[in-house]
């Protein structure tokens, strides 16, 4: 029983009135202009709740309590009833039931609610409005719901509503929902539509069937559903697909299509199959009987009658020729496509091919799902048997699936434009096209076009609204855009648990994971069992194991030998449903996890492990990914030829968001060690143009990184003021790692200014946090970057605390571009500690480890050996050295390399490698007044004191 609360009209009345609508309390309908809507019990309910309590938000958990209190159902029931309700009500009314976002609805009419006046209630006798309509169905209490949509997460085309457009035919398709809710629905919408009206502009299309039937007895009507579904939604440019939880601005000119296969007992063992409808063609209703080995073949017809009636210009589509068997397999494979149990799906669509196959819709739903799975090889090849088979339906029904294809055979570009131009020839209504365009996008690697695609757009139904937050998330995540994601992904998460569709809040959790692990924030268990949970009550154990996974990964590293609990099982879990996609991740997430912990040799090889399955399977989306993440180990290795072949690979790709952003980041980094500083400084700017957004001309916050690296490009430039502008954006909230390095070059710059107390003081800062960092390949660059600036400030012990302990660490990475910086750095300590013997011994070490094109390495070197020949009394090596060192930096436009040569000279010797002119003007425009190398050597720390030659 629902909960009772005071009601503000004598418990006498019979009747209220509101405006030019009454409702009858004794028999739970609505009147308005001539019609009778009746309302079911729930649903009268609701509406009582409403007329009791105007202009009060009633939240979903309120309502629950008060029209479903004691009854376990799903939260569908209340989004459905407020459908039903706004349509009782009409066109003009429907407005006064208002939602009220992430809260819930609020009853708001015009007035309120009053008895109807005797008099009202005799001329309502006298006109027939008072006559109460036989009830078409008994009142009972609706069991649990099973409203479930389809997926709302498909790579190809997502189902999605739209509302309604002048001249087209808009429908409503729900299938497999509890038989006495739906049947309520049903028969409630069919009181609403007039009879024989005129023309059409919306169709809801109803499938009613009981989930608890033997599937033998429900496949068959399951069957002409999505048979129909499937056509209906191709016709992009005839039809628009929606669902209960759109508003139709045309509501008094719909039609319903109830739809029927049943084997009624009277019948004698014969099928009847029936499509009725209730509107504009009220007078088409068709019915067939059939023998149970015709049943098909009827169901077939029936369906080929409805499209004919609806769309009378309809070319002749592909028959349904399938035997039973093989139908209700199909069935069985579509149901568990939708519940995301792909592997389910597999064997159910290979068993309907074995009975026919030249069936092509199974052939391409199989290839759908094998692409899932992330096979795409086999989802390939299933799509080449299909294509004879697509190339012989008509016209109108090939453009999805063409674009589909596309998306299968990972042209996500191609497909990309051709589901956009799907969206335009429906004047944008299938939002369903616009999604699975930004979907294709992102997988191209284009996530800012993607994100301009969802711009501005948002369905106003929430199970038409969450595909469309998990995409945006999605993507958001791909550029980076960590703040908006974390939102996005929130939303998502509680949509999902409104909607009580358990899988995609569970996959929404994992997003949400992912984006605060990259925030540097804390990932709580709630949402970890969150996640568990509802992968667990959607049946899907992959995801509860990755779930659990992801936690694990989290967790301090335990040591070398150390393996995630629950890996094995994921990955056997992955590989025995055939889940590539699912195993590749695995592997790429654990080369991820190894590699903060420094295991960088046992990093690489999970990493090429999933390459190498990503390039036999086919997913160019999840290799791109990969390569990645093996271009920013390569970048450290000191292989120039290896890193340019990586980089000319991706830069194919066009990419933009955060792969984009690392391979702009590497390409700039590459060009800046080779010295090629105006190359670094237009890879930047162009990363930053592929990661601005068109419209709003934004950056994500991941382009910190870029200023970071343009700080550093600018500062042997000379170009102080610029470094220190550049540092500004360096620094973000949302990603806090980039403003370490913002304190590092800040403190450079002092010290370059000759401000030395100012540079410890930031120094001190980074130090407290290094000794927190986490990952340790970050923790080994950041040290190299501070060792020497701490010698420059005279902290040698701290210099050597700070780096000693690391080295082993650097040089059993691998990372031979890490460990000659280190070296390179441990030889400045022993020479400002004034031992050039062991300052010469790391010389040498790092001298194989830089590579010959590495400017910014060999400059380094070459000032220490020069240092080291001065103090061994090789004067004249020292200056020829010294001076082909300076002459090198001026053709690099290395202003900083020039003013350190100069403090190595006399100004009496000054001129035999820089006019005095020059060296004046460098010094003022760039104000490197701290340019020196005096502390490196401790007989040069005097002022007075300089190299000479003699």
């Amino acid at each position: 029983m629902s909960e009772a609360s005071v009601q503000p009209w004598p418990t006498s009345t019979q009747r209220l009135r509101l405006g030019d609508i009454e409702f009858d309390l004794r028999f739970r309908s609505i009147h308005r202009y001539g019609g009778v809507h009746e309302l079911s019990q729930r649903c009268f309910d609701l509406l009582l709740l409403f007329l009791r309590e105007p202009g009060v938000v009633h939240t979903r958990e309120e309502i629950f309590r008060k029209v479903w209190a004691g009854v376990v159902v799903e939260d569908a029931n209340i989004t459905t009833s407020i459908w039903l309700l706004r349509k009782a009500l009409g066109e003009d009314a429907k407005g006064w039931i208002r939602t009220v976002s992430k809260q819930g609805y609020v009853f708001d009419p015009p007035g309120a609610p009053e008895p109807a006046a005797a008099a009202d209630m005799a001329l309502a006798a006298d006109t027939g409005l008072a006559e109460p309509v036989p009830a078409v169905a008994p009142a009972v209490e609706p069991p649990v719901a099973e409203l479930r949509q389809t997926d709302p997460r498909p790579t190809a085309v997502p189902l999605l509503p739209a509302e309604r457009t002048t001249g087209r035919l808009h429908l409503v398709l729900r299938a497999t929902v509890g038989a006495a809710l739906l049947l309520a629905v049903t028969l409630l919408a069919l009181a609403f539509l007039p009879r024989g009206s005129g023309t059409v502009s919306r169709v809801v299309l109803v499938a009613p069937t009981d989930a608890s039937l033997a599937v033998e007895a429900r496949w068959p009507v399951e069957l002409m559903h999505a048979w129909l579904d499937w056509q209906m939604r191709s016709l992009s440019d005839s039809i628009v697909v929606g669902d209960t939880q759109s508003d139709s601005k045309d509501s008094d000119n719909e039609v319903v299509v109830l739809l029927s296969v049943a084997m009624p007992a009277e019948r004698n063992g014969e099928w009847q199959v029936s499509a009725n409808f209730h509107g504009p063609h009220d007078d088409a209703d068709i019915h067939r009987g059939s023998a149970p080995d015709k049943l098909v073949a009827t169901i077939d017809e029936v369906s080929r009658k409805v499209m004919l009636q609806l769309l009378p210009q309809l070319p002749p589509r592909p028959p349904l020729l399938l035997n039973s068997p093989a139908a209700a397999e199909l069935v069985r494979g579509l149901a568990a496509e939708q519940r995301r149990r792909w592997n389910e799906a597999v064997v159910s669509y290979r068993k309907v091919l074995e009975n026919a196959p030249d069936f092509g819709f199974a052939r391409v739903h199989l290839a759908q799902v094998l692409a899932e799975l992330g096979q795409s090889n086999a989802a390939q090849a299933e799509l080449n048997q299909a294509d004879p088979w697509i190339a012989r339906l008509p016209p109108g029904l090939r453009p999805a699936l063409n674009a589909q294809s596309l998306a299968i055979r990972q042209d996500y570009v191609g497909a990309a434009d051709a589901f956009g131009a799907l969206w335009k020839n429906s004047a944008g209504e299938r939002l369903d096209y616009r999604l699975a365009e930004a979907t294709n996008l992102r997988k191209a690697g284009r996530s800012r076009d993607a994100l301009e695609r969802l711009a501005g757009l948002m369905p106003q139904a929430p199970s038409q609204a969450l595909p469309w937050l998990i995409e945006r998330a999605e993507i958001e995540l791909a550029n980076r855009d960590l703040a908006r994601a974390r939102e996005t992904a929130t939303d998502a998460i509680e949509l999902a648990r409104q909607l009580g569709w358990d899988h995609e809040r569970a996959y929404a959790a994992l997003l949400l994971m992912d984006v605060l692990y990259l925030s540097g924030m804390v990932v709580d268990d709630g949402l970890v069992n969150d996640a568990m949970a509802g992968f667990e009550a959607s049946g899907d154990q992959i995801g509860v194991l990755r779930a659990q996974f992801y936690r694990e990964l989290r967790q301090p590293f335990a040591g070398p030998r150390s393996v995630p609990e629950h890996l094995d099982p994921l990955l056997a879990e992955a590989r025995g449903a055939g889940n590539v996609a699912v195993e590749i991740d695995t592997l790429r997430r654990l080369g991820l996890y190894y590699f903060r912990a420094g295991e960088i040799q046992e990093s690489i090889v999970h990493f090429n492990q999933g390459l190498a399955i990503a390039e036999s399977s086919g997913d160019l989306s999840l290799q791109r990914l990969i390569e990645v993440h093996l271009l920013r180990h390569e970048a450290l290795s000191g292989d120039s030829g290896l890193v340019e072949k990586r980089l000319q690979r991706l830069r194919s790709d066009q990419l933009q968001g955060g792969l984009a952003f690392w391979v702009g980041l590497v390409t700039a980094r590459h060009n800046f060690r080779r010295g090629e500083y105006d190359a670094a400084l237009a890879a930047i700017a162009a990363t930053e143009d592929q990661l601005r957004a068109t419209e709003a001309r934004s950056l994500p916050q991941i382009a910190a990184g870029l200023s970071c690296m343009r700080a550093t490009v600018y500062a042997p430039q000379g170009r102080m003021a610029d470094a220190g502008t550049a540092l500004q954006g360096c620094r973000s909230p949302e990603l806090p790692f980039f403003s370490k390095y913002a304190d590092i070059g800040e403190a450079e710059l002092e010290i370059l200014a000759g401000n030395t107390v100012a540079a410890r003081k930031l120094l001190d800062s980074v130090l407290v946090e290094i000794e927190h960092e986490s990952i340790r390949p970050e923790r080994w660059s950041l040290a190299v970057e501070i060792a020497p600036m701490l010698v420059q400030v005279g902290d040698l012990s701290r210099a050597r605390a700070l780096l000693v302990p690391l080295l082993s660490e650097i040089e059993r990475s691998g990372q031979r571009v890490t460990e000659g910086d280190a070296r390179s750095a441990l030889a400045e300590i022993f020479l400002a500690e004034g031992k050039p013997d062991e300052a010469l011994k790391q010389v040498k070490l790092a001298d194989k480890l830089v590579s010959s094109d590495d400017w910014i390495g060999r400059r380094r070197l070459r000032a220490l050996q020069i240092l080291i020949d001065q103090n061994q009394g090789q004067g004249d090596k020292a200056m020829t050295e010294l001076t082909a060192l300076h002459d090198d930096a001026r053709e690099h436009g290395d202003v900083l390399t020039e003013l350190l040569s100069h403090s190595l000279i006399g100004s009496d010797t000054l001129p035999q490698l820089c006019s005095i002119e020059r060296h004046a003007r460098l010094m003022a425009q760039s104000g490197m007044r701290g340019a020196n190398l005096a502390w490196l050597v401790p007989a040069l720390r005097s002022p007075q004191a300089a190299f000479v030659r003699k």
